[in-house]
């Protein structure tokens, strides 16, 4: 998979983080900006993920 579009996006006000859109058309966000769209710390988002693929 590969990015096709990459840009800033702002969902709340205020609160810009990277957007990119894939080949497959999915779109989504960088993990720092989904970090910060939920107000919380980029490694504890990090340990989320990882507890998650763990399972």
């Amino acid at each position: 998979m590969v990015v096709l579009h990459k840009g800033k996006i702002e969902l709340i006000l205020g609160i810009k983080c990277d957007g990119y859109v894939l080949s497959d058309g999915t779109a989504c966000l960088s993990e720092r900006g989904t970090a910060d769209l939920l107000d919380i710390d980029h490694k504890s988002l990090r340990n989320m993920g990882a507890k998650l693929v763990k399972q």
